[in-house]
């Protein structure tokens, strides 16, 4: 039961009175967000490379550090950790993709995807560890405080699976539940922004749909293709609960995280539904 996997949560103190959060970590925390949004700034300069245009580039790194935290804060919430062991994630997953300004601004906004094997295939992948590795740098001092740990761990691990064929190939029972739970926040908001090879599902005509952003359309064949996303809130969940699952995610965590988002997700339409009808009546 997820109730008591939650009692074995690693404990530690309180990133808002720790000493080294405030006097250390929480600048640095500051610093490096402040480095992805130069990053993601000079990525829409550098796009035009790639015959894309700067309003294209809508998965932006530092934003996504920012609603993955949110994400982890709220279902920390959901699973019944207190608000310290919620806001200590929050600020650990803020951390989780700075190793992406570590590697060229050139790899990330290109209309074909790379291929496996490819170099910048390879390059892209490198991002975890090359996060981690700046944590241990700015904290080699201090490599056993709670927080740094986690935040290494956080940091170095969100992209493997649960059934092991992640990029580490680190088997799923080894994978702490903070870490399990970085990885569906992580993998939610990415899955809601499209890339340039995505089509648009819920968007494309019937007939030679375009991708993302326009250009090269693709024949009708790829209606049912891998490339066809639906970035709704749903559609992500039910990409996340039902292609990939279990091999992927702890799927309790998971089923509890669908459940919060849906509950958002329909609160948030039905305010909709009832603002557009009053509007209509008055």
């Amino acid at each position: 039961m997820l109730e008591d996997r939650v009692k074995n949560w690693p404990r530690g103190g309180d990133f808002h009175t720790d000493p080294l959060c405030q006097e250390r970590i929480s600048p640095f925390i500051t610093r490096e967000l402040r480095r992805l949004h130069e990053y993601d700034d000079k990525r829409k300069i550098v796009c035009v490379e790639s015959g894309m245009k700067p309003e294209e580039i809508t998965y932006l790194f530092a934003p996504h550090s920012a609603r993955a935290a949110h994400h982890a804060r709220d279902l920390c919430k959901r699973i019944g950790l207190g608000d310290i062991e919620a806001m200590n994630v929050y600020w650990q997953i803020m951390l989780h993709d700075i190793g992406k300004t570590r590697l060229p601004v050139n790899i990330w906004d290109r209309i074909e995807k790379p291929e496996p094997g490819s170099q910048i295939y390879i390059q892209r992948k490198t991002h975890p560890e090359l996060g981690a590795d700046a944590i241990r740098k700015e904290f080699s001092d201090n490599l056993d405080h709670w927080f740094i740990k986690q935040a290494i761990e956080i940091a170095l691990l969100h992209h493997e699976k649960m059934d092991g064929t992640g990029q580490f190939k680190i088997p799923g029972e080894e994978l702490s539940l903070p870490v399990r739970l970085a990885i569906i926040v992580d993998a939610f908001d990415g899955g809601q922004y499209l890339r340039p090879h995505h089509v648009d599902a819920n968007k494309a005509p019937a007939e030679g749909i375009a991708n993302a952003f326009g250009k090269k359309p693709y024949p009708p064949s790829h209606h049912l293709g891998e490339n066809r996303r639906d970035v709704s809130i749903p559609g992500v969940l039910q990409r996340m609960c039902n292609k990939k699952g279990a091999g992927h995610f702890d799927m309790e965590l998971l089923d509890a995280f669908e459940e919060m988002m849906l509950e958002q997700y329909h609160a948030k339409q039905k305010a909709t539904n009832a603002y557009e009808k009053w509007d209509l009546e008055n």
